[in-house]
């Protein structure tokens, strides 16, 4: 797996599930080359990170475990952004948006 940030990123505007993100990310093993499967991560709306996986098991697996850190894929729900397969958002942002649509 591949995974960056998006933009500089200072220490304080990184959401708290950050740091789980990395370990868990360099946790993985290295993998060959495959089907490239893309997946952005949004703090607060701001698109923050992204994350290649190669292969549809490394894809799944980074899929399932963002969704234990509490976050949500929003292309399950029709929601989604042309070149990523996956969208991820706070389950905590997604409440406080539709409060405010309210």
């Amino acid at each position: 797996m591949e995974h960056k940030y998006l933009g500089k990123k200072d220490d304080g505007d990184l959401p708290p599930y950050d740091e789980a993100i990395t370990e868990w990310l360099n946790a993985q093993p290295d993998s060959s080359v495959s089907v490239p499967y893309k997946i952005l991560i949004c703090n607060r709306n701001v698109m923050y990170r992204t994350i290649t996986c190669h292969g549809l098991g490394e894809y799944v697996a980074a899929c399932q475990f963002l969704g234990s850190q509490g976050l949500v894929d929003t292309s399950e729900y029709g929601k989604g952004l042309k070149g990523y397969d996956s969208v991820f958002l706070s389950q905590d942002y997604i409440n406080k948006a539709s409060s405010a649509d309210r």
